[in-house]
């Protein structure tokens, strides 16, 4: 094997390590879940569609008072109030583009403060 070969394609050892290796159902039944932790995870995780679906349909829920305190009652309300929906998908297309800069701390850790923005963003 010549050495412009060996080292394209590693050594032999190298390709040994890479093999799927057999584990043994003894091993497997001694692995414990952490079942807060993954709670946990499956919580925030779960937050993502909750927050996105705040984002489309909260102003569903406040377009008829909307409308009656702006006198939105003409087609002109009914462009105001997509105008609405355009900027919150607007805001999640922004944040989406510089969350980028963010992921550099650690997945897990943008995660979260993304998720607490959004928490406290909801709260009135």
């Amino acid at each position: 094997m010549s050495r412009k070969h060996s080292a394209e394609h590693g050594s032999m050892e190298e390709n040994e390590n890479l093999k799927p290796r057999k584990v043994s159902v003894n091993f497997l039944n001694t692995l414990e879940v952490n079942k807060p932790y993954l709670t946990l995870i499956v919580f925030f995780i779960g937050l993502g569609p909750i927050q996105n679906g705040f984002a489309l349909a909260g102003t569903n829920l406040i377009s008829p008072v909307l409308k009656t305190k702006f006198d939105w009652h003409s087609k002109d309300g009914e462009f105001y109030i997509v105008l609405l929906d355009a900027a919150g998908i607007l805001g999640m297309a922004i944040g989406s583009m510089i969350s980028g800069s963010f992921i550099q701390q650690g997945r897990r850790k943008t995660f979260l403060q993304f998720n607490f923005l959004a928490v406290l963003s909801i709260i009135p």
